[in-house]
């Protein structure tokens, strides 16, 4: 497990389209009936939370399944809501694994005013298997954490990672903005990262569902 020194919470964009219902096929990325299950409860919470950041409300959400199609309606209460909400679904998720590169003589990808220069590491939401979010362990009362769980490849990758750059940065991009920032000590990780330090439990799972939605799930309009 890792310390996290710092957690920056960025409005992780899962959501929105034209004329007030939409109707999407969604592809997963698992055939487990379980985890396929979760995902779409987590995307109803992503969508919900969306909207309401637009100003509009679900009125409808409606799942059938067709064979090995998933088909997803989203009715809203006002056209550029939906518009909105059908942009951000759409749009593909990314995920980046970057450790800091200050004070060396190599070039980086992103720079972070206040936070210094990262290069990837190749790690991305590829290697994720999945997220959980909740109340923190720490000292301060009411604080959430997450727990990224890597798959086995990504299991194997990040553990590279913290052997050749132990006491560097780690910071876990999304979209390309700087999500959170973790010490790398060199420890065994066991495929998982905890990430300490949310204001709250409840950010702690909203972080949950956008990673877990963006990352297993893609909507595709019809």
């Amino acid at each position: 497990m890792q310390k996290t020194l710092l957690l920056l919470l960025i409005p992780l964009l899962l959501t929105a389209c034209s004329g007030k219902e939409r109707q999407y096929i969604v592809e997963f990325d698992t055939d487990n009936v379980e985890r396929m299950a979760d995902l779409t409860a987590a995307a109803r919470r992503v969508i919900e939370r969306r909207l309401l950041r637009h100003g509009g409300e679900l009125v409808n959400f409606g799942v059938k399944r067709e064979g090995k199609d998933t088909f997803l309606t989203v009715e809203t209460d006002k056209k550029e809501v939906a518009e909105a909400l059908n942009t951000e679904l759409t749009t593909p998720f990314e995920l980046a694994m970057m450790v800091e590169v200050e004070g060396e003589p190599i070039e980086g990808d992103i720079s972070v005013e206040g936070h210094g220069t990262f290069r990837s590491v190749n790690v991305t939401q590829e290697d994720l298997d999945w997220v959980l979010g909740a109340a923190s362990d720490g000292p301060i009362v009411g604080q959430g954490k997450v727990t990224v769980g890597f798959t086995e490849d990504g299991g194997a990758k990040m553990r590279i990672v913290f052997e050749s750059h132990n006491g560097k940065h780690l910071g876990m991009f999304v979209r390309q903005q700087l999500a959170a920032k973790i010490l790398l000590e060199n420890e065994h990780i066991s495929r998982t990262i905890t990430i300490e330090g949310l204001p709250s439990s409840d950010l702690a799972l909203v972080f949950a569902d956008d990673v877990n939605v963006g990352t297993h799930m893609t909507f595709i309009p019809q």
